[in-house]
């Protein structure tokens, strides 16, 4: 079952193939955008990746960023450090491969 136009619709598995599932992370961006997983976000002119796995959530930069110590940040780092309201939702993986050159 899914939202389409604001109604309830009801998929079977043919129709299914056009779709992908994402997982919501319950957080926003600076703009209200709710965060999903498999979303690109831009923080302070770098571009940053949302991974939900069995590892939890966390980002993944997905060029060198030289102000950083390290390539990825558990969530939590994000939201303690207030990067999430500088956060800002650019596009997902699935629509975007531009993003991810």
């Amino acid at each position: 079952m899914i939202m389409q136009n604001g109604n309830l619709a009801y998929l079977d598995d043919k129709a299914m193939e056009n779709y992908i599932i994402e997982q919501c992370t319950g957080l926003k961006d600076k703009n209200g955008n709710l965060i999903y997983d498999g979303d690109l976000l831009k923080i302070e002119g770098q571009i940053y990746s949302v991974i939900v796995d069995d590892n939890g959530l966390r980002c993944v930069c997905l060029k060198n960023n030289p102000m950083f110590y390290r390539d990825f940040y558990e969530w939590h780092d994000f939201v303690r450090c207030e990067y999430i309201k500088k956060s800002e939702v650019i596009g997902n993986i699935h629509q975007n491969k531009e993003l991810l050159k």
